[in-house]
């Protein structure tokens, strides 16, 4: 299954969970237009972590501020 695929490959646990997302809208959208009888996705419950990030040191945001981009 997709979800396999996803989650041996390098993409963390929130990327697989965006990649369902989509694929579950796919699935929703192929049942409205009639295209397939069931949605395999209907009992699937997608669940995100929380993420913590830090805020950026004073040296991170000047390293920011002094980088040219091209």
């Amino acid at each position: 299954m997709f979800a396999n695929f996803t989650a041996t490959n390098p993409v963390k646990a929130n990327g697989v969970v965006k990649h369902m997302a989509r694929i579950n809208k796919m699935i929703g959208l192929a049942v409205k237009l009639e295209w397939t009888d069931k949605n395999p996705f209907a009992r699937y419950a997608i669940k995100a972590q929380k993420v913590s990030r830090d805020c950026l040191s004073l040296s991170e945001l000047i390293n920011i501020e002094n980088k040219v981009f091209n």
